[in-house]
């Protein structure tokens, strides 16, 4: 008798220690999906937002160079579109912008390539680097 009742006891035990294991690894999967959730949101919102504001940079600067009339964009270097894509240009293309030209100003470029299709080849390859086309 004794051992019948402690048995049923046993058997008691393990049934609510189960429901405790069960309700605390349910807690448990709920909080990790609660941090989880909004974490992995805020990384894919980060690089939307990033690809936004480089696409909006280059078109700024495709724009900028599209208004100069004059192949080698006298004024380009000392405007703010300049600044912000300055970072990402190669080093040669800041070179061959930067330069001064004192031949340019005549109208006989040294250059073998003009101001503006360096701007507009480094748009280009920025474009293929940060995967935008």
């Amino acid at each position: 008798m004794v051992d019948s009742l402690l048995q049923a006891l046993g058997e008691a035990s393990q049934g609510w220690l189960g429901s405790v294991i069960t309700a605390v690894i349910g807690f448990l999967g709920g909080v990790v999906g609660s941090v989880v959730a909004p974490w992995s949101h805020w990384g894919v919102e980060k690089r939307r937002r990033r690809q936004n504001r480089r696409r909006e940079l280059l078109k700024a600067v495709r724009e900028a160079t599209e208004q100069e009339k004059s192949d080698n964009l006298p004024g380009f270097v000392n405007t703010s579109t300049y600044s912000a894509i300055r970072p990402y240009l190669s080093p040669e293309a800041i070179e061959s912008l930067e330069t001064i030209d004192i031949i340019g100003n005549v109208g006989h470029p040294r250059r073998p390539m003009s101001h503006k299709r360096i701007v507009l080849d480094e748009v280009t390859r920025l474009e293929q680097e940060w995967k935008l086309i």
